[in-house]
């Protein structure tokens, strides 16, 4: 986790003063801060711990999750820091009161962003403010994916990526195949690629346990109208990417069963 990363890193940064001078003699002062330190990392690192075993089973969604997990340490806000707290805001309230209350014949139309030059993300955060933003259609949105392509995704999003940016991105999937009546080598294609790359992030079994059912259903479909289509192409190379071992493969990595296969008799 981001936090327990932190941790560490900290943890390994500390400046080791040595603890006996050059005269043999013991440097106390280093030894009792080396010691209080390596206490409080111990601290640290088991509340951190403890705080994941519980979110894993209490938080709603993944985002709360990690929320919980950052939060972990620190420490609970007094009454004294509370009433300060509403003070400031009471005070911030009344400032923007007045200043809204002022007259102005200025008026600032509210303008909508257009991303018209769109180009392959480089930062993950750049591909969540763009999608978010400044894609709007379905088209749009598309054409992004496409632009940032399969691989882009497994690279910028290697160690996390938000559920709700995932779910997203797989409910324009499907929407968009279903707009092309379900019918399109390349298209699915792409959208198995996008999958996979889905299934290479660290975290990704952990984001699966906090997918609701209706959010891995939109998965399932997708992977059983790609098969269907396979089939009814009859894409039988055992190297394309619509072959029944990349998509069984897919099946498990997102915990979903095979389709019945219906029997003869």
């Amino acid at each position: 986790m981001a936090s327990q990363s932190a941790i560490l890193k900290g943890h390994e940064s500390m400046v080791q003063k040595p603890l006996l001078s050059e005269d043999g003699v013991l440097n106390v002062r280093a030894l009792e801060k080396e010691l209080a330190e390596a206490i409080e990392f111990d601290r640290v690192y088991k509340r951190t711990d403890e705080v994941k075993k519980r979110a894993i089973h209490t938080s709603a969604n993944y985002d709360e999750f990690k929320n919980r997990v950052a939060c972990a340490n620190m420490k609970p806000i007094t009454s004294k820091e509370l009433k300060e707290v509403f003070k400031s805001r009471s005070l911030s309230t009344n400032l923007s009161y007045r200043k809204l209350a002022q007259p102005t014949n200025k008026e600032t139309p509210r303008e909508i962003p257009v991303k018209s030059d769109l180009r392959p993300p480089k930062t993950s955060a750049e591909f969540t403010a763009t999608w978010k933003r400044y894609v709007i259609s379905l088209d749009q949105k598309w054409r992004y994916l496409q632009l940032t392509k399969a691989s882009g995704i497994a690279r910028l999003f290697r160690a996390d990526i938000d559920a709700d940016l995932m779910v997203s991105i797989v409910q324009v999937m499907r929407q968009f195949w279903k707009s092309l009546n379900q019918n399109g080598y390349e298209e699915a294609s792409f959208i198995l690629s996008v999958l996979q790359a889905f299934s290479t992030v660290q975290r990704f079994q952990l984001i699966l346990c906090f997918l609701s059912n209706q959010q891995l259903a939109e998965i399932e479909f997708l992977l059983d109208r790609v098969e269907q289509y396979a089939k009814l192409a009859e894409h039988k190379d055992p190297s394309s990417m619509l072959s029944d071992k990349r998509l069984s493969a897919l099946r498990r990595a997102y915990g979903i069963k095979e389709p019945v296969k219906p029997t003869c008799t």
